[in-house]
């Protein structure tokens, strides 16, 4: 059998950035909910505090209100072709 090459993984928006993601310190719990577009994967410490919880669910509310206006956004582009026309900005008169 011939042994397969390690595949790395393809970089992601975070390491474009720059930004590091944070070791962690102990057990990881990871959650996955399976959406007609996708899976979605959340991957955090098994070990919250209460402030952590608070944190995360103050970050996760925020998340969720990005995704609906996002969400809304494309339902509007798919029910209205007109919406995906884009705005004429010349400043001219017709």
């Amino acid at each position: 059998m011939t042994p397969q090459p390690q595949v790395k993984p393809t970089s992601t928006r975070v390491d474009r950035l720059g930004i590091k993601p944070i070791e962690s310190s102990g057990a990881m719990l990871q959650e996955v909910f399976n959406l007609d577009e996708g899976p979605v994967t959340l991957i955090f410490p098994s070990n919250l505090s209460p402030e952590s919880y608070e944190e995360l669910e103050d970050g996760l509310q925020f998340f969720l209100r990005r995704a609906k206006r996002r969400a809304e956004v494309r339902a509007q582009g798919e029910e209205s072709p007109i919406a995906l026309k884009p705005a004429d900005h010349s400043g001219s008169a017709g």
